[in-house]
């Protein structure tokens, strides 16, 4: 017979207010979408250790029970976006477990790619009370992999921009940033990302833990491709005016075919072939990306962050008039002894700093500043022509677009830039745009960048990228 706390029925022990908690041990916790919402979760990577702690108890301790009553845990699998049962398991109350306590502690499988939802309850007493229970999420993913990946390109322009270009022979590279299934298996989709002036591929995947876009989005499921480009970091770096706005719109229509057709070099196994191509920016990657995609209408949706076309504020048009000078008095070489006719676009690291951050870490700050490039002169100089055909050809764009802005962003009049713009794609159905308040330029660097990669996944999941 079960025994009670003094002066406590049986009956009166059932009755007992009572609470139960569920925990996950092991895994990273964050929001992110589980079976196509979104959730407070548990995110670990295949093989880690996870284990379900369910607890029970009545909450008032010096009445407490001990009972037998039961502490059941039930785990659901998601299944094609709908949960699908995957076992109960009921467990009384653990060895040398306080008066009136029960737990449950289950090792949970993560062999594999899986979403699982956990609830625990505790039984009611049939007619006389409701189960109480607790629910608790479960993503397992796949290790991310980063795989250096080169492109080969002509430097021609063929986009509507009118500007000049060598068309020489050059190298563009970066990195496969996937989920391991997505870094081998062909018919999936990615997501080609260009950077802004000043930046690299390193704004995409930056070396400051919880900054890394390319990495958090393979941890939701998304592939991504981040390049240097012509003229930064690892990719050539032909002359500064050799390069234009229309010739990296044009490269970046070249490297989305080489994505289609898999001719392109990869450290690491056999190029993979991608059916859909979604063609990412920041800022001027953004107009790049605009160019592109009204000019060669290969890729299937825009994704596009800190970029629109007009209401700009006067500081960064007095910038970008200061930074045409020095491109007109030669600029400088990108590195020294290398190639002439590229310039700072803010002349100093303070400028630089006022425009892309309000709110980053100040070790993110500062590792960005030190990483900062200059600007192929040749892209400065074809920026307001680029910004101008934009202006005329953004209604031809008919794909998905996803536009996301700081409220604090010292380049432009929000938010009224930031609506212009979608009224600008008004040949697409579907342009979703999103503030967020208080952050500057640089939106995957400020501290708000776990609320833009959410964003980002989901947008893409829900569209089926």
């Amino acid at each position: 017979m079960a025994a009670f706390a003094p002066g406590v029925s049986a009956a009166r022990a059932l009755q007992l207010p009572q609470k139960v908690t569920l925990r996950l041990a092991g895994g990273k916790s964050q929001r992110t979408t589980v079976c196509g919402r979104t959730h407070a979760a548990t995110v670990a990577e295949v093989g880690t250790r996870v284990t379900a702690i369910a607890r029970a108890a009545n909450r008032h301790r010096r009445r407490a029970t001990t009972s037998r009553r039961a502490v059941s845990l039930r785990v659901d699998r998601c299944d094609a976006g709908r949960w699908r049962p995957a076992g109960t398991r009921v467990l009384g109350a653990a060895p040398r477990a306080p008066r009136g306590v029960r737990r449950l502690r289950r090792g949970l499988d993560t062999s594999a790619p899986v979403e699982l939802r956990l609830k625990a309850a505790i039984p009611g007493e049939r007619r006389r009370r409701r189960a109480r229970s607790q629910a608790a999420y479960l993503r397992v993913v796949d290790p991310v992999v980063e795989v250096p990946v080169s492109f080969r390109v002509a430097n021609a322009n063929r986009s509507k921009v009118s500007c000049s270009a060598d068309g020489a022979s050059y190298e563009v590279r970066g990195h496969l940033v996937a989920p391991r299934s997505g870094a081998s298996a062909a018919g999936q989709a990615v997501t080609l990302y260009l950077h802004e002036f000043s930046f690299g591929a390193f704004f995409w995947r930056f070396p400051v833990s919880g900054y890394d876009y390319a990495r958090a989005l393979a941890r939701e499921g998304h592939t991504s491709v981040v390049v240097d480009r012509l003229g930064y970091d690892e990719s050539s770096h032909p002359r500064g005016d050799a390069v234009c706005v229309g010739s990296q719109a044009d490269v970046a229509h070249q490297i989305v075919s080489a994505l289609r057709s898999g001719d392109y070099t990869t450290a690491q196994g056999k190029p993979v072939r991608f059916t859909r191509v979604v063609l990412g920016g920041h800022s001027v990657g953004g107009v790049i990306a605009e160019v592109e995609a009204y000019s060669f209408r290969d890729v299937d949706a825009l994704l596009l962050l800190s970029q629109a076309d007009q209401d700009f504020t006067p500081e960064v048009l007095a910038t970008s008039f200061q930074a045409g000078l020095r491109c007109g008095m030669g600029g400088e070489p990108a590195d020294p002894g290398g190639p002439p006719g590229y310039a700072y676009f803010s002349d100093s690291p303070d400028g630089f700093r006022h425009f892309s951050f309000r709110s980053a870490e100040q070790r993110v700050a500062d590792a960005a500043t030190a990483m900062r490039n200059r600007d192929p002169c040749g892209d400065v100089q074809s920026l307001a022509s680029a910004v101008a055909t934009n202006q005329a050809n953004a209604s031809s764009i008919a794909v998905p677009a996803l536009l996301l802005y700081g409220t604090a962003d010292p380049a432009y009049q929000q938010p009224q830039a930031g609506e212009d713009q979608r009224n600008l794609f008004s040949g697409s159905k579907d342009v979703t745009l999103r503030f967020f308040a208080g952050q500057a330029h640089a939106l995957t660097l400020e501290r708000a960048a776990p609320d833009v990669q959410r964003v980002a996944a989901e947008w893409l999941a829900r569209r089926g990228f």
